[in-house]
């Protein structure tokens, strides 16, 4: 049997859109120095945006550890949930390796991982906290929790308010 070749992005009942993977959008991790081995990969499934990113950290600094949204993407912070987001959300997880040894450090226990939220002051930045605080994720600087040249991998969804790159 052939492959299986599915259009750009396809409507469903004109309820629902998915959008096939892509990796032509940029986002920025904060506090982790300058990443390398980069790998982004979105797809758009009606009005989420679903994210799996992986990098390795370079000089990390004492800046809360964040990853800013491609330009044109903003969090539509009323559709998260029937109460609409809410401080400190959580949209996903992130796992890390302690330093330079690999991804499968997680596995045996010597890496770090956490959640990856929404805290309302920024709609264009998502957050990663390792533990919690009065009922909240914490926000930390990420020299906190990872080690330079750590493995990281986020997966997260959020929902878009405008599609003005789609």
């Amino acid at each position: 049997m052939g492959a299986i070749h599915l259009p750009r992005s396809v409507t469903f009942d004109k309820a629902i859109r998915f959008e096939r993977g892509r990796t032509d959008l940029t986002f920025v991790p904060v506090g982790f120095g300058t990443p390398t081995d980069e790998a982004y990969t979105t797809r758009r499934v009606d009005n989420m945006l679903h994210c799996e990113l992986h990098f390795r950290v370079g000089v990390l600094t004492a800046t809360s550890a964040a990853i800013d949204l491609p330009s044109g993407f903003t969090i539509n912070d009323s559709e998260s949930d029937p109460q609409g987001l809410t401080d400190r959300s959580p949209l996903g997880e992130w796992t890390a390796s302690t330093g330079s040894a690999s991804l499968t450090d997680i596995y045996n226990g010597t890496g770090q991982s956490g959640y990856v939220f929404y805290d309302g002051s920024d709609t264009d930045t998502v957050f990663m906290a390792h533990r919690t605080s009065n009922q909240s994720y914490e926000k930390r600087d990420a020299n906190v929790f990872v080690g330079t040249n750590a493995a990281v991998s986020l997966i997260f969804k959020f929902p878009v308010l405008e599609w003005s790159n789609a």
